[in-house]
């Protein structure tokens, strides 16, 4: 059983190219609030201490690449390795929807990303084996490849479903599920819990359209067209390997199978 299962994955799309001090601070208090607000760690940091010290290093700071450092160091507080911060070059105009736009346009080449290990094969004649690898980037990619592995497994009519976790360090959830939900014999998956107590469901199917951001996700990814795959054999067997270094995304991969 999973027990030290989701802390918040903290991805702030703040346009910080803003060159006046009062700009900056600006900034650096909107990145604060959000991190004071939705954390879920937020407790274990005295914000009326840490808050004051860090405004006041931000009102020496000159130049806006001087605030990751500071903003680092915040995340780091959180003691929850996991939160991070992805820091990408943004115009003053630029909107939450063109960080997305440029995040969805780049390849893993361009990243400078390993090459994914996308294996799969019938195992003994038998046993569908396919590897899940982890993923932040070409999300069209890995859910045509996916389904397509998938889908020749599938005719070949296997006695168990073999899915090897053992390489899936995480990344985005999206992708690595969108093809797996016929496995599961429920409507909703694993749940997230918020700093507040909150508590929501995953369907077991993603729906893209539940919220703006979703939508945004599948449009600039351009997921419109990727049907998710109706696996045939789901009432046989499911063996999921891990090992240390499976994690975040591809811990919650795990507990979608939970149960």
């Amino acid at each position: 059983m999973i027990k030290k299962i989701f802390t918040v994955f903290l991805f702030l799309g703040f346009s910080v190219s803003y060159a006046q001090n009062n700009k900056i601070t600006a900034v650096a208090t909107q990145f604060i609030d959000s991190v004071q607000t939705q954390a879920y760690n937020s407790s274990k940091i005295d914000w009326d201490k840490f808050r004051p010290q860090f405004l006041q290093k931000v009102s020496e700071v000159k130049n806006t690449e001087d605030l990751y450092p500071l903003f680092q160091n915040v995340i780091d507080s959180l003691k929850d390795g996991h939160s991070m911060i992805m820091v990408m070059e943004a115009g003053d105009d630029e909107s939450p929807e063109d960080f997305i736009k440029k995040y969805a346009s780049i390849t893993d080449a361009e990243a400078g990303a390993p090459k994914k290990n996308f294996d799969y094969k019938l195992l003994e004649g038998k046993y569908g084996y396919i590897n899940v690898p982890g993923t932040m980037l070409e999300h069209k990619k890995y859910i045509s490849t996916i389904g397509r592995q998938l889908s020749e497994l599938d005719k070949q009519n296997p006695k168990a479903w073999i899915i090897d976790l053992t390489e899936d360090w995480g990344g985005s959830i999206i992708p690595m599920l969108w093809h797996f939900h016929s496995l599961i014999d429920k409507n909703e998956s694993y749940y997230m819990v918020y700093n507040n107590g909150r508590e929501e469901k995953q369907p077991t199917r993603f729906d893209l359209e539940e919220d703006e951001d979703n939508k945004l996700i599948r449009h600039y990814f351009h997921l419109e067209d990727e049907i998710p795959l109706q696996i045939k054999n789901n009432k046989i067997p499911i063996i999921i390997l891990t090992s240390k270094a499976t994690g975040s995304s591809g811990e919650m991969f795990l507990s979608y199978f939970l149960g």
